[in-house]
C-alpha cells in the first residue's frame, strides 16, 4: 500500500470539563492555543493545544462511555479521494466522507476508518484551507515560549493498547508495515518523528500520550510546585490531570 498518512493532525480527548482541560494546557502549562474554546452548532466544543505537529482537541458529548483519549486524526498524505481509492484495494474499511460546515462554510472532511479500535476514533481530516501556515505559526509560538512551563519538545510517542490481532494488521496496512517489533509492542514511526505504539493487551483503548522534554528534574519540581499528582518511574514520569479524567501523559528527556 502506498503511504497515505503524511501525519498526525490532532487528538481528540473527551472530558466533561472541556474548558478546565484546556485551560490547563494554556494556563498551567503555558502551551500556545491553536483556537480557542468553540461550539459548533451544539454538536461538540472544542480547543486546541497546538505542541508541534499536534493539536488537542477537548470534546463535550460525542459519544464515548468514557472520558479519555478518545480519537486519532491523521492529515492525508494525497487528496482523500486517492486515499479512498487505496484503503479500497487494501480491503480496509472505511466510512463515507462527511463534511463538516460552520456557519455555512465547509471548514474540513473526515473519513472515519473501521477496525483500527473499538469505540476509538481514527479518521482522515481534510481542511478546506491551508493548514501549513498555522501549524507553522503554532511552531514558532511553542518555540518562542521555549515548550511552555515545562520546556516541553514535541509529542514523542501515542500508545495503544488492543486485543484482537487483526487490528493490528490493518494498523501495519495503513503504516506500510514500517515497525520496530518486540514480542509484545509494535512501533510505527510517522514521517513527523511521532511513534504509535501497538501493544497486544486484554483492552482497547488509547492509553496515553508522551511528550518529550528538556529535563525531567524540572517537571519533578514544577508539579511538587503545583499539586499536580504524578507517578515517578525514573525515566519517565506520568500525570492523570484532573481536568482531564482519563488520560494520562507521559513525560521523557
Amino acid at each position: 500500500m502506498a503511504n497515505v498518512v503524511e501525519r498526525i493532525d490532532h487528538l481528540l480527548i473527551t472530558t466533561e470539563m472541556p474548558h478546565d482541560g484546556f485551560r490547563f494546557f494554556t494556563d498551567v502549562l503555558k502551551l500556545p492555543e491553536a483556537w480557542p474554546m468553540t461550539s459548533y452548532g451544539g454538536y461538540f466544543s472544542s480547543g486546541g493545544i497546538a505542541i508541534g505537529p499536534i493539536k488537542f482537541f477537548k470534546r463535550l458529548g460525542l459519544a464515548p462511555s468514557a472520558d479519555g483519549i478518545l480519537g486519532i486524526a491523521f492529515e492525508p498524505r494525497n487528496d482523500l479521494n486517492e486515499v479512498i481509492k487505496q484503503l479500497q484495494e487494501e480491503k480496509l474499511k472505511y466510512s463515507r466522507p462527511r463534511e463538516f460546515r460552520s456557519k455555512g462554510e465547509h471548514m474540513w472532511t473526515n473519513v472515519s476508518l473501521k477496525g483500527f479500535l473499538p469505540r476509538a476514533w481514527i479518521f482522515f481530516c481534510q481542511y478546506e484551507f491551508d493548514s501549513n501556515q498555522e501549524k507553522e505559526k503554532n511552531n514558532e509560538e511553542l518555540y518562542k515560549r521555549k515548550g511552555g512551563a515545562l520546556g516541553i519538545k514535541r509529542i514523542e510517542e501515542i500508545t495503544i493498547h488492543y486485543k484482537n490481532k487483526k487490528i493490528l494488521r490493518n494498523w501495519e496496512t495503513l503504516l506500510c508495515n514500517k515497525a520496530e517489533k518486540t514480542e509484545s509492542e509494535y512501533r510505527f514511526k510517522l514521517n513527523d518523528g511521532v511513534s504509535i505504539n501497538l501493544v497486544h493487551s486484554n483492552k482497547n483503548v488509547i492509553t496515553s500520550f508522551t511528550l518529550k522534554v528538556e529535563k525531567l528534574e524540572a517537571i519533578r519540581h514544577f508539579l511538587v510546585n503545583h499539586s499536580i499528582r504524578y507517578k515517578d518511574y525514573g525515566k519517565t514520569i506520568s500525570i492523570f490531570p484532573h481536568a482531564l479524567t482519563g488520560t494520562k501523559i507521559r513525560f521523557v528527556e
